[in-house]
Parts: C-alpha cells; sequence; structure tokens
C-alpha cells in the first residue's frame, strides 16, 4: 500500500506516507518513535517493563507489518501498523497505533486510525489490542467504533497485565 497525504490541523501540518520498516534509515527512528510513546503508555498504566519496550530495530524491520507514518516536517511523529490478526486471518490487526508525547492532543492518532478504516476496515474487520489501564487508547478505538470482544490477564514480570481485545465490523 502507498501513501502521500498532506493535512494541514489547527496549529500543525502532517505528511502521512507508507513506511518502509526494512529500511534502517525508517526503521531507526521508527523505532525511537515507539519507544517515546510505549515509555510513556508504561508509565500510564503502571507496568513498569511494557513487552512492547522490548522491540528492537531488528524486530521491526523482520516483522511482517505494513506500516503508515505521520511526519511533521522532518521529525516521525506517529505511527500506525497493520498485519493480520493471528486469531482470525479474515481479519487485520492494527498492532501499533502510537504518536510522539510532544505531538499528542493533535489529532495523529485520530487520523492515522482513520486511514486504516478506509483502506481496509470497509471490507474487512479490524481488531486491535490494549492494555485496559489505557483509557486514551479505549476512548480513541471505541470513538471508531471498535467493539470490545475478549479481555484476558497476563502475567508479565510478576504484574498482571490486564488485556481487551477489540473489534470493528466493516461499514
Amino acid at each position: 500500500m502507498q501513501w502521500r497525504v498532506t493535512l494541514t490541523t489547527l496549529a500543525m501540518h502532517f505528511e502521512f506516507t507508507h513506511l518502509d520498516a526494512t529500511d534502517a534509515a525508517v526503521a531507526h527512528p521508527l523505532h525511537a518513535l515507539l519507544q517515546a510513546a510505549h515509555a510513556q503508555e508504561a508509565a500510564l498504566v503502571g507496568v513498569a517493563d511494557l513487552p512492547a519496550l522490548r522491540r528492537s530495530v531488528l524486530d521491526l524491520q523482520g516483522a511482517n507489518d505494513d506500516w503508515l507514518g505521520a511526519w511533521a516536517g522532518e521529525r516521525l511523529v506517529g505511527a500506525l501498523a497493520l498485519h493480520a490478526d493471528p486469531d482470525d486471518e479474515a481479519v487485520i490487526a492494527v498492532g501499533s497505533l502510537v504518536t510522539h508525547p510532544e505531538h499528542q492532543r493533535q489529532g495523529v492518532a485520530s487520523l492515522l486510525l482513520h486511514a486504516a478504516v478506509v483502506s481496509q476496515g470497509r471490507r474487512m474487520p479490524l481488531s486491535a489490542q490494549v492494555l485496559e489501564a489505557n483509557a486514551p487508547a479505549l476512548a480513541l478505538l471505541r470513538a471508531a467504533k471498535f467493539k470490545p470482544v475478549r479481555q484476558w490477564v497476563e502475567l508479565q514480570g510478576g504484574q498482571r497485565l490486564r488485556w481487551v481485545k477489540l473489534l470493528r465490523l466493516p461499514a
């Protein structure tokens, strides 16, 4: 999927493009963005060792994710990854949806999620998994018509992580 969309919000100008995570010149800023966003998420949900923080540049380069990035000038400020849902091949999973902490509350994540819905979600169901304590992510997904379908608990580093899987059916 090839992307290049330019949008101007009230205060910022963003360009949305397809990201080739196999390219080191893309993988390194993508990794830095993911680290910043997931560190903030870890603090928000009270989990010191969030699994996403252990993802390396090589992991990004080797994954079979389709990435869309949001740029503010030369800086990658948001990203969304799509891949096949491991529970159901007929569903597309939102594997990551992050905005750099300095660029939150400007509509970046909403626009990235809208792009996923427009490109994939009109013909296939979309899923997402989020920690139950991540209220901003749950609110964003619910606003985009994702509905909870499953909850479970995982033990991670001595902590109980409560997960929610959400599903959005095609419109």
